[in-house]
């Protein structure tokens, strides 16, 4: 019954380990959607995401940053790279009215070539494969919350993560609140169902539209960042978001009832 119970401890913390890229590039797809959009690149995001995030660790490893110097770096690259690519998304979308889903899967095959090319490139340039530093994937590994993560069973389950998977639900929890609690999201959801309505009301239209895609954008780089960094422990694996975007969109037709 102990090791029983021990597989079925374990078990559950790696399903929460391997969701939360999945609650970041979802929540981001929400946003997205909530005005209007629905961006089929994901994936390419997150491979953009993955290789910005470990191409500022190691930049900033280089210029003497190690550790939480270098993880932050690591951060703020995968969060800007969500957000540049996302950005052209809606320039192209918004803008230039181009069909949303050609310039969305455009963006996957671009992101992922991209991804998989610098990554490669660097590995080569460092001899073979490219890694973080120890003190650098420390920060990326589990956290001990003194007197919680020490609780039988519910500190395991609960107090024993990785900072980037309370992070996601965090992201996940100030979403839900702002669509739903807020004057932001009221107008927001206002743009997505019915845009002429809100434009004559005296919403800017585009401005939201911009708005939700480049933090809905900064979401799927941040979970292509966890995957490299987290999951990956800072190694560079071609092919490494292995369909996560694709799964990140499924769950969000299953969220929304959209018919695949």
């Amino acid at each position: 019954m102990i090791k029983e119970a021990d597989m079925i401890i374990n078990f559950l913390i790696a399903a929460v380990l391997a969701g939360a890229p999945l609650v970041l590039a979802t929540v981001g797809e929400i946003i997205t959607e909530k005005s209007g959009n629905i961006n089929l690149g994901v994936e390419g995001t997150m491979y953009i995401g993955a290789v910005a995030s470990l191409a500022g660790a190691v930049a900033a490893q280089k210029l003497g940053l190690s550790g939480f110097g270098a993880a932050a770096v690591s951060f703020i690259a995968g969060a800007l790279s969500g957000m540049i690519t996302s950005a052209l998304f809606g320039f192209m979308t918004i803008s230039l009215r181009v069909n949303q889903n050609v310039v969305g899967l455009i963006i996957t095959i671009m992101g992922t070539g991209i991804g998989n090319f610098f990554g490669e490139l660097m590995g080569q340039g460092a001899g073979g494969y490219i890694s973080v530093t120890d003190e650098t994937k420390a920060v990326f590994s589990g956290i001990h919350i003194p007197g919680l993560s020490s609780v039988p069973v519910i500190g395991e389950l609960l107090f024993s993560y990785n900072g980037m998977v309370y992070f996601s639900l965090a992201a996940a929890l100030a979403a839900f609140f702002i669509i739903k609690k807020t004057k932001i999201g009221l107008k927001l959801t206002a743009v997505g169902e019915n845009p002429y309505a809100a434009d004559a009301a005296g919403v800017s239209v585009t401005k939201y539209r911009y708005i939700a895609s480049v933090i809905g954008g900064a979401l799927c780089g941040l979970a292509g960042m966890y995957m490299c960094m987290v999951t990956n422990s800072g190694v560079w694996v071609h092919g490494c978001i292995s369909g996560y975007g694709w799964l990140a969109l499924l769950l969000f037709c299953i969220v929304f009832k959209v018919r695949t």
